[in-house]
């Protein structure tokens, strides 16, 4: 689950990951225009305990206007 609060007058996004889960590559990507897509800023990682991780992210630019944001999954080949 993707989670969303305001920090510091900007929106920051995070999610859980496993530190198990092998061969998967999770991003969060933000775009102006739903064209171009971009990695954020990682603002931080903390232990939840139990292998699992809380990554948070940014915008680099989040005075840019209005912005979507992604959470891309890839998998290793």
């Amino acid at each position: 689950m993707v989670e969303v609060r305001l920090v510091d007058e900007a929106f920051e996004f995070s999610f859980e990951k496993s530190r198990f889960a092998s061969g998967v590559d999770l991003v969060l990507e933000y775009s102006t225009d739903l064209a171009l897509w971009a990695p954020g800023i990682l603002t931080g990682t903390i232990d939840q305990g139990g292998g699992i991780d809380r990554i948070a992210s940014r915008p680099v630019n989040p005075a840019a206007g209005r912005q979507f944001a992604r959470l891309r999954v890839t998998t290793a080949p």
